[in-house]
């Protein structure tokens, strides 16, 4: 095997240092060019790619090429070799799935959440796998645009990006009047925060682990991310609201109907 094909690797299980990696996943295909606008859009710490075995080559190669030139830890090239079997969604979960202890061997300590997964490359079911990882993951997905003119794609401007749906499932709990001041405000002092909202000590650290709201280094100053904006800002339009609102609450009955029917079920096989 040669140096190329080897990822960049470290002592094994370090002893964690600074913030978490970010870590992107791009799922690709034939396309190459919407890779390096993803990187330049996000400066990741590490990229790992998962294709088919018919471009595995080609992308170590760019991995080896890519890492040198834009600085990051090189991740590995997964690829399957039944893109178009009926087993392939198990293929592509699978070698996905085995970025994560490769991560941790490396770092000794990650957070899916700061991880980024590309949608652009591939095939259809490539984007679906990409999608639902996503969302297994808590992390932020995106899609790299082409503009329809013809120019060229800028990072800051063409690339979107989708919040996981745990996120979203989160973001429709807080009450509208605690959205409105998040919104409003965007940043400001966790104690502040505390004395003005009805948000639960637990709801906010599940915001910030999902990526809604991020705190600086002192544990002081929270702040609304990218992220957080754009889930507060679909589920505040309109008629979304209700909807959304609606949907969550149909959920919460559904799993408090599920738990009472499986506790009358237990009270009958035990009191007979």
């Amino acid at each position: 095997m040669s140096d190329e094909d080897e990822p960049t690797t470290s002592n094994e299980n370090p002893a964690p240092t600074g913030p978490p990696d970010r870590v992107m996943i791009l799922f690709m295909g034939g396309r190459h060019e919407h890779a390096i606008t993803s990187i330049q859009r996000y400066a990741p710490d590490a990229v790992h790619i998962v294709t088919s075995d018919d471009f595995r080559e080609q992308y170590v190669r760019r991995l080896n090429d890519w890492s040198k030139k834009y600085e990051f830890r090189k991740g590995t090239v997964q690829s399957v070799n039944d893109l178009f079997e009926s087993t392939s969604v198990d293929s592509l979960f699978a070698k996905a799935f085995e970025i994560i202890p490769h991560e941790y061997e490396q770092t000794g300590n990650i957070t899916p959440s700061r991880w980024y997964v590309g949608l652009t490359g591939g095939t259809m079911h490539m984007a679906a796998v990409a999608t639902m990882l996503t969302n297994l993951l808590n992390a932020t997905a995106f899609y790299v645009i082409r503009p329809s003119d013809g120019s060229a794609v800028m990072p800051n401007r063409h690339v979107l990006e989708f919040p996981s749906l745990s996120a979203m499932s989160l973001a429709t709990r807080i009450v509208k009047t605690d959205v409105e001041l998040l919104m409003e405000e965007g940043t400001g002092k966790i104690s502040d925060l505390s004395q003005k909202s009805n948000i639960p000590k637990l709801l906010f650290h599940k915001m910030i682990n999902h990526n809604l709201l991020v705190v600086d280094g002192s544990g002081e100053e929270w702040a609304l991310t990218p992220i957080g904006h754009r889930c507060f800002s679909t589920i505040m339009s309109g008629a979304m609201y209700g909807q959304l609102k609606f949907i969550e609450e149909m959920k919460i009955r559904e799993e408090e109907a599920n738990a009472e029917a499986a506790n009358e079920e237990q009270n009958h096989i035990y009191f007979g």
